[in-house]
């Protein structure tokens, strides 16, 4: 991205190669230091040495978002109908569903494990 004399590029920091064989220190300093390494590369000499990331618009991002909300809220809810769960089965109450339509009804048929 180009803006005024400004060049930006997002380097996807799990393209860049890196020894597999050797155990190294995992600095700051080195992981910069890899990083213009590579962005030199990529400018100069082998533009497939990493990948560039494009950085999403506003307007995809807000579309997004919605999609990650609904997925913390099932995600809630899932824990807090398994928390529920845990708790009737510490008291003796099996095979209730939350989440069915009946619930209230089906509650109040149930019986703990000491009556």
């Amino acid at each position: 991205m180009v803006s005024g004399s400004i060049e930006s590029h997002v380097v996807d920091a799990a393209s860049i190669a890196i020894s597999r064989r050797r155990r190294r220190a995992k600095t700051d300093k080195i992981d910069g230091e890899a990083l213009i390494r590579a962005l030199l590369a990529y400018k100069l000499v082998e533009p497939r040495v990493c990948a560039m990331l494009r950085v999403a618009t506003p307007q995809k991002e807000d579309r997004c978002r919605i999609t990650r909300e609904r997925k913390a809220l099932t995600d809630e809810r899932v824990r807090h109908v398994n928390r529920i769960n845990g708790r009737l089965f510490a008291h003796g109450v099996s095979a209730q569903e939350p989440m069915h339509r009946d619930r209230r009804k089906r509650l109040e048929a149930l019986k703990t494990g000491d009556g």
